[in-house]
């Protein structure tokens, strides 16, 4: 597997889970 890969889709992962996090509580927040 080539790392640069690896840390490409990490990174898109991690960030989707970020935003999917911050929506799930600006939802909360109203």
């Amino acid at each position: 597997v080539n790392i640069g890969i690896l840390i490409a889709v990490t990174r898109i992962i991690s960030r989707i889970s970020a935003d999917n996090y911050k929506v799930h509580r600006d939802a909360n927040a109203f």
